[in-house]
């Protein structure tokens, strides 16, 4: 490896893709986009392994994606100058694309009849069609509802535009002229990168280039192992539920097993897809959704470590055919968001355990994503758009507070300005802003809860809430940290499903609130200045500060002997935490009636019936099975039951 070209390329690439990405920021049409921010840009090999990724603006967390299914699926031989691929498909691209919304688009740079490597872009679209408004629905059952699904097809022939395409991609979404505007935003970026690399290649060489191109990637990978080898060997498990099926909570499961430099993450044990659209597909490759707890920790243990795909190549994962990470055709998948954010949680459980003193505490994890539809007064044409993400805020770290209404795997989404909401769409914003007393305590207290209230002006308004999660189970809490508090979801003051497309009239309210992040450490163990500083910000209350935290604060002023004997009295009437997490009351009395062994025995015996059937016989089980039955005893019941079903 030469260190100094090395370097150079390093620069040199990571320049032209933030370049791009604001290009794409800037041009884009959409609110998700200009506003949120659910975009990005990237370049990759021949291959399909990206090598170049923004750091400042976007979607943070596909460094890892591979693009070599679309590739394929054209042929690098069928691939000719000035061609655009486009695709939204995630069965055809093995899970590339992860719902219909997110639009990839792929171009070729070639020089002097060479192709040298391929610029990317994807932005998520406000509609692509389907039965809803943003094309997303949590109760979608399969992708046909989720709207136009296009394999990868080329947009662009050698320059040329394909209008019949264009064609299809309008006639099937409401808002088309804002959908083609975010596809244009997507080329103009992918220009950019293009004449970029030719620059590049100009003023060094073509060999420069692809040297350059694998000696970055070939840094990333010894950079990412170098921290990996600092992990003990081992391998620790743990596992989450997801809530986005009414009624029905569903087990996710991760064991993380580390080899000297690498590492697996193996999901066996996870419930099987389901008819929701909490579902997505990850194929064969360590696919970014699985990965990026893992990848932020890399990161983080080394700042200096390159984004791009070669942190990820000592990292392997398994998830079997038919989980709800791994889906198969035709799950619906719109709403993978809220399992992406559990995914989250399981590999950040199962560092917990393999680091000393732990990291952090379980986060709000949800990314709940407003949208809505009304008729434009005016032209009696649709408006549909992203109205805010409410996010919930992280855990307590062990050496700070988590982020208020900011979770670590969604952080790069921005929330969308008040004015530019109210501008957009008959909406009066009433209330913005965190909720007081909302984060679970700790040493390290968890970040604050987000909450909303809308009202609409227009005649009706329809709003789909997708993302939602964490309405029963609370957000854990690690080394003696409370848990978080639950979100919940209000329509003029009386509780709503946040599964369900909700209708509003004139005047209506919609009222919503994140979780919070569960706490870091024991909470009589922090300093009163910290307590008594979120009570001046008006975070906590001065009662809370005392059955929390045993701080005794009167008229906003700290009254440290007072609290010295508080906190005597609490020490002595608390019951050590059993374990390292604290899972919250809701999750320990469910687990009392469906022990977490059973339910992992349950979801990998429900694998070996056809997948047509398996609703049918989890079902059949569940309805005999006893309460705190053992893995034994349900192995017996699903034996009995596929033998009745089948």
């Amino acid at each position: 490896m030469d260190a100094i070209r090395t370097e150079v390329m390093r620069n040199r690439f990571a320049a032209l893709v933030e370049e791009a990405s604001i290009i794409l920021y800037k041009t884009a049409h959409t609110t998700f986009i200009k506003q949120t921010q659910d975009y990005q840009c990237a370049m990759c090999t021949v291959e399909g392994e990206v090598f170049a990724y923004p750091r400042s603006n976007g979607v943070a967390t596909l460094v890892g994606l591979s693009l070599k299914p679309a590739i394929d699926r054209i042929g690098v031989e069928n691939i000719h100058p000035g061609d655009v691929i486009i695709t939204n498909d995630p069965f055809s691209t093995e899970g590339m694309c992860t719902h219909t919304p997110d639009i990839f688009t792929l171009r070729p740079i070639f020089h002097e009849g060479e192709l040298l490597c391929f610029s990317w872009a994807f932005a998520h679209v406000s509609d692509v069609g389907g039965a809803v408004p943003s094309s997303i629905s949590p109760s979608f059952t399969e992708i046909f509802q989720e709207g136009l699904r296009m394999r990868p097809v080329k947009l662009f022939r050698e320059g040329e535009l394909n209008e019949q395409l264009k064609d299809i991609i309008s006639d099937n979404c409401r808002i088309p002229s804002e959908t083609w505007g975010d596809i244009i935003a997507m080329c103009s970026a992918l220009s950019s990168m293009d004449r970029r690399i030719i620059e590049l290649v100009e003023r060094y060489s073509v060999d420069d280039l692809t040297a350059g191109i694998r000696e970055v990637l070939a840094y990333g990978e010894a950079k990412a192992r170098e921290v990996i080898s600092d992990l003990p060997d081992g391998s620790w498990s743990f596992s989450d539920y997801i809530e986005v099926v009414a009624g029905q909570p569903l087990l996710l499961r991760c064991t993380m097993t580390v080899t000297g430099s690498d590492v697996l993450l193996d999901f066996t044990g996870s419930s099987p897809q389901v008819q929701a659209a909490c579902n997505f597909v990850t194929g064969a490759a360590p696919h970014p959704a699985l990965v990026r707890c893992f990848v932020a920790y890399l990161l983080s243990s080394s700042p200096e470590m390159p984004m791009n795909g070669g942190i990820v190549r000592p990292i392997r994962t398994r998830a079997p055919k038919g989980v709800i990470m791994n889906a198969e055709f035709p799950a619906a998948s719109g709403n993978r968001a809220a399992s992406y954010t559990r995914i989250y949680d399981l590999v950040l459980g199962c560092l917990n355990q393999a680091i000393p003193e732990a990291l952090a505490g379980g986060g709000g994890s949800q990314a709940a994503i407003i949208a809505a539809s009304v008729t434009d007064p005016l032209t009696r044409k649709p408006r549909v758009s992203v109205i805010q993400p409410l996010i919930g805020g992280s855990g307590g770290r062990r050496s700070m507070d988590g982020i208020d209404a900011i979770d670590t795997p969604f952080g790069f989404l921005r929330s969308a300005p008040t004015e530019s909401v109210e501008h957009e769409m008959p909406f009066l914003v009433r209330r913005f802003g965190l909720v007081t007393d909302s984060f679970g305590a700790g040493r390290y207290r968890g970040g604050a809860a987000l909450e909303i209230e809308l009202e609409n002006r227009s005649h009706e308004a329809t709003f789909s809430v997708r993302g939602c999660d964490r309405f029963t189970f609370q957000p854990w809490g690690v080394a003696g940290g409370a848990a978080g508090h639950c979100g919940g979801g209000w329509k003029n003051g009386e509780p709503v499903s946040m599964i369900e497309l909700q209708k509003l009239g004139r005047g209506d309210r919609l009222h919503l609130r994140s979780p919070s992040g569960g706490g870091f450490g024991d909470p009589l163990e922090r300093d009163p200045e910290a307590v008594l500083l979120d009570v001046r910000d008006g975070l906590l209350s001065e009662a809370r500060a005392l059955v929390d935290y045993g701080v005794v604060i009167r008229d906003g002023a700290l009254d440290l002997q007072a609290s010295g004997a508080a906190r005597a009295e609490a020490k002595a009437r608390t019951e050590p935490q059993d374990g390292l997490f604290n899972v919250g009351a809701q999750r320990r009395a469910y687990e009392t009636d469906w022990p977490e062994p059973s339910t992992v025995a349950l979801s990998i015996g429900l694998l070996e019936a056809p997948s047509g059937l398996r609703s049918a016989v989890k079902t059949w089980v569940t309805e005999r099975q006893p309460k705190g039955a053992d893995p034994e005893t349900v192995n017996a019941l699903l034996k009995e039951g596929l033998a009745q079903i089948l």
